[in-house]
């Protein structure tokens, strides 16, 4: 994939669309046992700093419950970012 251009790290999706204080949303997706390389765990880290909603999804079912989650409007919403993760 490096040399079709992919950066290391970078999570598969991106919403790009800003929802309850956050700039965007990560999404790396994962199949059966799956693990998050030393470079995703950097990036999701890095992107949750700078006020962006990561996830790490396994499955459809879990990728349309982070996304509802995130897209959802919370009117009472703290200054805490709530997790997203999965």
């Amino acid at each position: 994939m490096q040399a079709e251009g992919v950066t290391p790290g970078v999570s598969d999706l991106f919403l790009m669309f800003p929802s309850n204080g956050w700039h965007g949303m990560f999404i790396e997706m994962k199949y059966g046992k799956g693990k998050l390389s030393e470079a995703q765990m950097e990036f999701l880290d890095l992107a949750d700093d700078k006020g962006y909603a990561v996830a790490v999804c396994y499955s459809l079912d879990e990728f349309m419950k982070a996304v509802e989650g995130y897209m959802k409007t919370n009117e009472n919403r703290q200054y805490d970012r709530p997790a997203f993760n999965i």
